[in-house]
């Protein structure tokens, strides 16, 4: 009882902290029963992503190719059902909020959706790999979610901000460039980061290793990615006096 508390605790405790961290360096902090519920939806999307993802298997037995079934199913059986998925609970229940008024609010609302679905799904890998999965999780795919998140909610914030302050009813085309980037961005991240695992799955051939730089790289690009649009909208938010916010 005492090694599967400890696990679970291993699995979950990450993700909270960095989900805490941005939450609590946000200048005007997001109201908390809709921060947890962001998280709890973030764990409810798990069962519709499995759904989507076994769906799609059929995609990836098409291939007899390795290189061009690791790719199908890191994008179509991992890549887009979390972001498609993440992206519902981000569009139409957080930026539906009266809260939700600044970029900082995407951002923090990103990271509680990406660590909600991380937090859970680390509990799965842990409950079959230990307490050392759970370390090389807590280094790797959990910022990497959080990552993944921030970008999203970021380019979210700005698509809702910019109709709210038009207050047209045509979209323009700017606006939606925000909703295609909101996608194509964490999809893009996300598949560059499961493409070498799924490959070595896939192919079973040692020498294939070195492809686990393009894993290191896409996750050192979305972490600074993401950590420098924290800043940015961070230093906007000092810039502002609390009266206009």
């Amino acid at each position: 009882m005492t090694n599967l508390i400890i696990s679970i605790s291993a699995a979950v405790l990450p993700a909270l902290l960095l989900m805490r961290w941005f939450w609590k360096n946000d200048r005007f902090p997001e109201p908390t029963r809709v921060v947890w519920t962001t998280f709890g939806l973030g764990i409810s999307i798990i069962p519709p992503v499995i759904v989507i993802a076994q769906w799609m298997a059929s995609l990836v037995e098409m291939q007899t190719n390795p290189w061009f079934a690791a790719i199908t199913q890191a994008l179509f059986q991992a890549a887009l059902p979390e972001a498609l998925t993440k992206f519902c609970v981000l569009f139409f229940y957080c930026a539906r909020r009266t809260h939700f008024n600044e970029p900082m609010d995407g951002i923090v609302y990103g990271a509680a959706t990406s660590m909600g679905f991380a937090a859970f799904e680390n509990i799965l890998y842990v409950m079959q790999g230990g307490l050392d999965v759970a370390l090389m999780r807590a280094i790797t795919a959990v910022p990497y979610h959080c990552a993944n998140g921030i970008i999203m909610g970021y380019f979210i914030a700005l698509y809702e901000l910019s109709r709210r302050d038009r207050r047209g009813t045509r979209v323009q085309w700017g606006e939606i460039q925000y909703l295609v980037l909101a996608i194509t961005i964490p999809v893009l991240m996300h598949t560059l980061y499961d493409f070498p695992l799924m490959l070595l799955d896939n192919a079973f051939d040692p020498s294939l290793h070195w492809v686990f730089t393009i894993t290191f790289a896409t996750l050192v690009f979305g972490i600074v990615f993401a950590y420098r649009l924290f800043l940015k909208v961070r230093n906007l938010q000092h810039a502002k006096p609390i009266a206009s916010m």
